[in-house]
């Protein structure tokens, strides 16, 4: 296995949370090796209590193939993508979609992104779907702390009162 997929791995693994990367340096300052920490975040399982086996999380469908140079997309275990994913209104590259996902709920909480989505489908209720962007394009813009766009009636409202001279443009 090469020194590139080897550091593409670990930042796989990174990005799913199950690993921690430590950056260590020499008294003198200089940079040494890294440090990994293994940071199970599921329920320990398959565990033998009434053994002398030390008690290990057993870790299923990481969602990628650490054995060869092809990466599998993370299809289970991401908290809430589901949700976020019928709320959205354009359903495109799931895929792409699901690794943005990963990344995203590290800068905020879940429901705060699936509560901006559900906005962010009302506010594009009969609008063309071309100009609606990809949910991965969307998530990692983190287009959900965009402030809100304002309704069709706001507009019209202030466009009748424009027109009767109501506003001064």
């Amino acid at each position: 296995m090469s020194r590139m997929s080897v550091t593409r791995h670990l930042n796989e693994l990174e990005l799913m949370g199950l690993i921690r990367r430590e950056n260590r340096e020499k008294e003198t300052g200089e940079k040494t090796s890294n440090m990994y920490h293994l940071s199970f975040k599921t329920d320990v399982t398959n565990c033998d209590m009434g053994s002398n086996k030390l008690m290990q999380p057993h870790v299923t469908n990481c969602g990628s193939n650490l054995v060869s140079n092809n990466l599998v997309s993370i299809k289970d275990n991401i908290p809430q993508f589901d949700e976020f994913w019928e709320a959205y209104p354009k359903k495109m590259a799931k895929g792409q979609a699901r690794k943005a996902w990963a990344k995203a709920i590290k800068a905020d909480t879940p429901q705060k992104i699936i509560d901006a989505a559900v906005a962010y489908a009302i506010s594009q209720q009969g609008k063309d779907k071309q100009f609606i962007p990809y949910p991965a394009s969307w998530l990692n813009a983190e287009r959900w702390r965009d402030e809100p766009e304002p309704q069709k009636d706001e507009m019209l409202n202030v466009a009748a009162m424009f027109l009767k001279g109501e506003i001064n443009g």
